[in-house]
């Protein structure tokens, strides 16, 4: 991983998410924005055109009170190999800097039933998975204090694996999650079409019960009288 220029100053910034001072009347002015280019303070989605048109600008989100990036967005700037991502929305996500709250940490492992393996190298979090690290702070620190962090062949072959599976395994889940919504859909349409046609059968019975009897007409007036022989 290559320290970036921008990369010290995105770590920095706790600005992100406060009111955007040059377009104070917008609904949406909050600053969750950062150009890699100008590698200055955050800016509103507004600032865009009028100052950024055409820079590499990344887009910071909130989970949980915590910043995070989307993958998709962050790993064409950035090595991010090793750093554990998590789902949100339908998309994965790393976190810029180190979570908020503890972690079980080694001395707890036997306690908590943690798996050591799994554990940041920096801040010594549990991490889901074979990661080495659970933010970029984390991998930027052990960075420079170790002057680098370097993978065998194999070690790299699986994090490019990793990262590229928790790319596509959201859009793969949205895409089910909308297929099925669809055929859920469709089998209630099928169902509601049914239900239509039985309510119309059970109206045209209740109609045709409801239709007055007609008797019918009586011819015979009076004492019959028998027809003569001759």
């Amino acid at each position: 991983m290559m320290i970036v220029p921008w990369l010290k100053n995105l770590l920095a910034i706790t600005a992100f998410f406060t009111s955007c001072e040059v377009h104070p009347n917008e609904s949406k002015n909050e600053r969750n924005m950062f150009c890699l280019e100008c590698n200055d303070n955050p800016f509103c989605g507004s600032c865009i055109k009028s100052h950024h048109k055409d820079h590499r600008v990344i887009q910071v989100r909130r989970s949980s009170y915590t910043n995070v990036i989307k993958t998709i967005e962050i790993y064409k700037h950035l090595d991010i190999l090793g750093i554990q991502t998590y789902v949100i929305s339908n998309f994965t996500v790393v976190f810029i800097n180190k979570r908020p709250y503890s972690q079980p940490t080694k001395k707890t492992i036997g306690i908590i039933g943690c798996n050591s393996d799994y554990l940041c190298k920096t801040c010594q979090r549990n991490l889901v998975g074979p990661y080495y690290f659970c933010s970029l702070a984390c991998k930027f620190e052990c960075i420079k204090k170790d002057g680098g962090f370097f993978l065998s062949a194999k070690e790299t072959e699986e994090m490019e694996r990793l990262l590229e599976e928790s790319i596509k395994a959201p859009k793969q889940k949205a895409k089910k999650s909308r297929e099925q919504n669809l055929k859920r859909k469709v089998d209630e349409a099928g169902i509601n079409n049914e239900e239509n046609e039985e309510d119309e059968e059970n109206e045209q019975e209740e109609r045709e019960n409801m239709l007055p009897i007609q008797k019918p007409n009586s011819r015979r007036k009076g004492i019959p009288h028998r027809a003569p022989f001759f």
